[in-house]
């Protein structure tokens, strides 16, 4: 179930709705990998979503779910990097990454990411902690951070 985090209601509650349609229409028991609702400004939503998901289940759905409760999460920074930049592999990605005019190109498409909008609306890049590099960890910042 993916859903864009920057649109709330459209987002994870559209998202939820097709996952239950596809489970209903292929009549299977279907499981929410690591159900959220991410970001300050969508918390509210999480009473929908649970509401929703019973409805389901009452209804005869056999809907299961799991979810993680760390106050953050990790991902490598590429899952916020235009695909266009990583096309052919890393040494490709890296080598167009060494000129500085794909670098600023990178940046200001990676400042209008979706997945980065939670943190745009915060106002700050806080919540984001570079903890490894090519060279090991870095100063600074520890992957508990």
């Amino acid at each position: 179930m993916r859903r864009d985090p920057g649109i709330a209601a459209a987002g994870i509650l559209g998202a939820l709705e097709e996952f239950l349609k596809i489970a209903r229409t292929a009549n299977v028991p279907a499981e929410i990998y690591h159900l959220k609702v991410a970001g300050r400004a969508n918390w509210h939503l999480a009473d929908s979503v649970f509401a929703r998901i019973e409805r389901a289940r009452a209804g005869g759905a056999a809907i299961t779910a799991d979810m993680y409760t760390y106050t953050a999460a990790a991902t490598g920074l590429d899952a916020a990097m235009p695909p266009w930049v990583q096309e052919g592999g890393f040494d490709a990605w890296s080598r167009r990454l060494r000129d500085p005019a794909v670098r600023q190109r990178v940046a200001r498409e990676m400042s209008e990411a979706p997945m980065l909008r939670p943190l745009r609306r915060k106002g700050c890049s806080c919540a984001i902690c570079l903890t490894r590099g090519p060279t090991g960890t870095l100063p600074g910042c520890s992957e508990s951070t």
